[in-house]
């Protein structure tokens, strides 16, 4: 297959999912403008994972919500840690959120355990959504996500 072909072809495959909507823009929200589009509430811990509600603030669909759930370990000796940190992140993706609407979430993993070493410090938040508007013409254009921005 030439460069040609192999490039139309991926670029095609890449394009698919949206041209059903081609006329509903869309828009991956960065990290810094995060707060303003949704709000994390009814956050519970338990020993099977976290549970909560995210909440959309906005006029328009929230698509692919990334949830992370962040478990930092602090060190009681921070000066001579530990081989290896048992701390741990994971991450949900909620697939819509529809306007001004909420959605209840769960992030399955296991409750950190109390140690003599040092303790936990669990963080949740969102990281990343991509904004669908409700009306044609409305959102603006999609941006860049920078690698480093989400955690995996």
């Amino acid at each position: 297959m030439s460069t040609k072909r192999a490039f139309l072809v991926a670029l095609a495959l890449v394009a698919l999912p949206f041209a059903a909507r081609a006329d509903v823009p869309l828009r991956v929200v960065m990290p810094g403008e995060l707060e303003r589009y949704v709000d994390v509430r009814d956050v519970r811990s338990g020993r099977d994972g976290v549970t909560g509600q995210v909440v959309n603030r906005t006029d328009s669909v929230l698509e692919n919500v990334r949830v992370v759930v962040e478990d930092t370990f602090l060190w009681t000796n921070e000066r001579h840690p530990g081989d290896m940190s048992p701390g741990s992140a994971t991450t949900a993706i909620i697939p819509s959120v529809p306007p001004h609407g909420a959605v209840n979430f769960t992030v399955e993993r296991p409750e950190p355990s109390d140690r003599a070493d040092g303790h936990f410090e669990t963080k949740i938040q969102v990281v990343g959504l991509t904004e669908r508007s409700t009306s044609p013409g409305l959102a603006q254009p999609m941006g860049a996500i920078r690698s480093g921005d989400a955690p995996e």
